[in-house]
């Protein structure tokens, strides 16, 4: 067997782990006679998932490459004072859905802003990252998902273990709006591998999406507080919305109704997304003629903040998504929906040439990388606001910006994930010598 290893965290790194070296000049762990192979001896890095800087902890290695290695905390023998009990109870039977219920809510904020401001001044190569970056106003850290996904276990709804894919059954889950724990909880999937629930918090709208299909699935009868609201309830499987079923909900942001369909994407938390538009809308502060909503998916950002703008251009390549813009920005005076990839969209040149334009990138995990930058760099915006859900292309963004002749203003750290090391950042950046 191997020997539990004992190491000194430093930091923190993109994704939440903790960070400490072992080996070489830099001895920052002891270990036992049987430690993974040729680790600890050229000052590796390690990776250890439950650990938090400044703590002692004991771990066991996992995954081991030339340069790194991944472990796991197995005891903690001196914590920091950031550290408290999970709340939730699931925690201890291996659920993985929250990665950071260890972790003082009220602490995480800051451990994000020091991700955020490592991501841009060590990939992204900003020097005064650490003066750029600032925290947006805290959200709730509980009962705040409106949408949640998960795996059937013997037609029962269940997280994934930490670190496999076996399931746990739950019998509540804390950071879920209570209709999507009583359906999570309480429903039964029939012959599904997977169940995505989704609410509209503000027009009492159920969706329930079974993978591959949705036969057998039976839902518990929702709480008169919630029927009240006079929502639609709509059980679909995926098989059906292949043919086309048109099965969505509605949710209500900066008082727009917003259709959003089984397949498109949507913010997991409306008070999330309307903390967004507003960030969004103060970062344009000057007037803009055009805004360009590239990534628009159902029409967030162009529905609601270019209610301002003379046009309105939304850019986004799922058909699904682009489908339920086109009825999201109907309320719009001029506005266009294309459906295409960002990278290999060529907008007419008479369409914004002498128009001062506005761009915001609300792209996927994978961020801008050269395409999205290249689109952006041909439009020749007076303003780029970026909206990040990943660190690691941030970063990375953010130097491709930087090298296309842009400039980062600010970064703002919006915590839309309490209790997981997830982090959304919304990003001002200028054309240099502006």
């Amino acid at each position: 067997m191997i020997d539990p290893v004992v190491l000194h965290p430093t930091a923190l790194a993109i994704g939440g782990d903790a960070i400490a070296r072992i080996g070489g000049g830099d001895e920052a762990g002891t270990r036992g006679n049987g430690g993974p192979g040729g680790a600890g001896a050229n000052g590796k890095v390690v990776f250890i998932n439950g650990a938090l800087p400044g703590e002692t902890v004991e771990v066991r290695f996992g995954d081991e490459k030339t340069d790194y290695a991944k472990a796991t905390t197995i005891a903690v023998t001196k914590a920091v004072p950031e550290r408290v009990e999970p709340t939730c109870p699931h925690v201890a039977r291996g659920c993985g859905g929250c990665g950071w219920q260890f972790v003082d809510v009220l602490a995480q904020p800051t451990y994000k802003q020091s991700m955020t401001v490592d991501a841009l001044y060590r990939t992204g190569r900003i020097a005064a990252a650490k003066q750029l970056v600032t925290l947006a106003p805290p959200l709730p850290a509980g009962r705040h998902r409106t949408t949640v996904r998960a795996m059937i276990v013997n037609g029962q709804s269940a997280f994934r273990e930490q670190g496999s894919n076996r399931g746990v059954i739950v019998d509540s889950c804390e950071v879920t709006h209570r209709e999507v724990e009583h359906v999570l909880v309480n429903g039964r999937f029939g012959r599904a591998k997977e169940v995505t629930i989704r609410v509209g918090a503000t027009t009492g709208d159920l969706l329930v999406v079974a993978d591959p299909s949705a036969s057998g699935v039976r839902l518990p009868q929702l709480s008169p507080e919630w029927t009240a609201i006079g929502g639609r309830s709509v059980v679909v499987g995926l098989d059906a919305v292949g043919r086309g079923s048109g099965a969505s909900y509605r949710e209500v942001i900066d008082g727009v109704e917003f259709r959003v369909s089984a397949l498109s994407f949507f913010q997991t938390r409306p008070d999330g997304a309307e903390q967004l538009v507003s960030l969004l809308n103060t970062a344009l502060a000057d007037h803009h003629d055009v805004l360009i909503d590239l990534y628009g998916g159902v029409g967030l950002f162009a529905g609601t903040i270019g209610r301002r703008f003379q046009t309105v251009v939304s850019v986004e390549q799922e058909q699904s998504a682009s489908d339920d813009a086109i009825v999201n920005l109907a309320h719009l005076d001029d506005a266009n929906i294309v459906t295409e990839d960002v990278a290999e969209w060529r907008p007419s040149r008479s369409s914004t040439r002498g128009r001062n334009v506005a761009i915001i990138a609300d792209p996927a995990r994978k961020g801008l990388g050269r395409g999205g930058v290249g689109a952006i760099a041909r439009l020749e915006p007076g303003i780029v606001l970026l909206v990040s859900c990943d660190l690691g292309s941030l970063g990375r963004d953010a130097k491709l910006l930087g090298e296309a002749g842009f400039e980062l203003e600010s970064s703002m750290v919006v915590d839309l994930f309490p209790k997981t090391p997830h982090v959304e950042v919304v990003s001002r950046f200028v054309p240099r010598g502006n």
